[in-house]
């Protein structure tokens, strides 16, 4: 775990923030640092490797975001990369990743094309994947979402404060809730929010996980900075 210590390594850019050192210096974050090294240390944990857990901010700049993809938590699967609903295998990966693939090939309306599933491709278009537990054990789901809830409400105001207009897409209802909690009403008027079902739980019931959320993404981006630069997914 020594790698998560490596704050410049693991956080790039996010450095930069005041916010976020003052946040990543807390006592706070400190005690949730230990609950992730106890908990790799006693369970099988996800992400399987510890250097993937901070990758949204390697690959990030707190002030360059244009999308915020919010999900829950990492898929129960070595091939978890850190990344809301990614994978880094598409043949292993979950249904949540097969169901974002399927809907965009609807967005796309079916022209044949190559899914990353890793998801990159949309990370270097200023998308940040973040799930509300950037951790989760095999042992008890959701046990460690509540460690993470106060360090994401923090990157959710973070951004906010310095992305005008970032869109937040909240798949899941828990999302939705959580962003409503995590920041004040009086910031809601700086962000977009697209509420849609989370494409993990459709398959519970056994229906197809579709919806117009890519497009209207795009249709705000189009209107707001020019049709250059909308999101290719």
């Amino acid at each position: 775990m020594k790698s998560l210590f490596d704050y410049q390594k693991v956080f790039g850019n996010w450095m930069e923030c005041p916010e976020f050192v003052r946040l990543i210096n807390s006592g706070y974050f400190k005690l949730l640092i230990k609950f992730v090294k106890d908990n790799y240390k006693e369970n099988e944990c996800f992400p399987v490797n510890t250097s993937d857990i901070f990758n949204v901010f390697k690959t990030s700049s707190y002030k360059d975001i244009k999308v915020v993809i919010l999900g829950d938590k990492p898929y129960y699967n070595v091939e978890s990369n850190g990344y809301a609903f990614a994978s880094n295998n598409q043949y292993t990966c979950k249904i949540g990743c097969q169901n974002v693939r399927n809907s965009i090939e609807n967005y796309k309306k079916n022209v044949e094309f190559e899914f990353d599933f890793s998801l990159k491709k949309w990370t270097n278009q200023k998308v940040l994947l973040l799930n509300r537990s950037l951790t989760i054990s095999k042992v008890k789901e959701n046990n460690h979402i509540h460690a993470w809830n106060k360090f994401n409400a923090a990157i959710i105001n973070i951004i906010i404060d310095n992305n005008p207009g970032v869109i937040f897409a909240l798949w899941g209802k828990e999302q939705s809730e959580f962003l409503l909690k995590a920041i004040p009403d009086r910031k809601l008027i700086h962000c977009y929010t697209l509420e849609c079902n989370n494409p993990k739980s459709k398959y519970l019931f056994k229906k197809d996980w579709s919806n117009d959320c890519f497009n209207k993404i795009n249709a705000i981006i189009e209107e707001n900075n020019g049709i250059e630069e909308i999101i290719k997914w």
